[in-house]
């Protein structure tokens, strides 16, 4: 049995990442990998079990002494479901893997600097405005691409929308 490994916080975005690839997995075909649903476990992983030091979360332990993913992409990967994704090399998994990657890099660093200063979890010397200003700039070219297309990569939801979504929980929630 497959182990699924996320941080308890609800507002844990790359946990979730994995949580909905999970869910999506089994209201679909199952996961990508072929094995079975994971079970959920709220903490992290022992030590002793990992063969590198302990992962980040969220991490994926495909049965006792098998395959150990960490990271809410690549366990997202290996839980969505078979084929959503866009086969290897096609122009829907190029545009799933280039839409994941600015979620990574520009949408999530946008979303946490407009939103932990209201949480109390960051200096709120930033200017305010500055800040509402860099996530309008993240969410532009996302905007300019929905206007014409209803997901990001392909005719169905891919891991590029679940990224984008799970990368703008926290402001649109506070």
């Amino acid at each position: 049995m497959s182990t699924l490994y996320v941080s308890p916080h609800p507002d844990a975005f790359p946990s979730l990442r994995a949580l909905i690839a999970a869910r999506y997995g089994e209201a679909g075909e199952g996961p990508g990998w072929g094995g079975a649903h994971p079970r959920i476990c709220l903490q992290p992983p022992p030590t002793s079990r990992t063969p590198f030091p302990p992962p980040r979360l969220p991490a994926l332990e495909q049965g006792p002494g098998g395959l150990w993913v960490w990271g809410a992409t690549a366990v997202a990967q290996l839980l969505w479901p078979a084929g959503l994704g866009g086969p290897g090399g096609s122009r829907a998994a190029v545009l799933v893997q280039q839409w994941v990657s600015y979620a990574d890099t520009e949408l999530i660093p946008a979303a946490c600097g407009a939103t932990l200063p209201a949480l109390g979890l960051r200096s709120s010397a930033q200017d305010p405005q500055a800040v509402l200003g860099a996530l309008g700039r993240a969410l532009s070219p996302l905007e300019e691409w929905l206007r014409l297309h209803t997901y990001l990569a392909g005719e169905a939801p891919t891991l590029a929308d679940l990224a984008a979504v799970t990368a703008l929980l926290l402001p649109f929630r506070y």
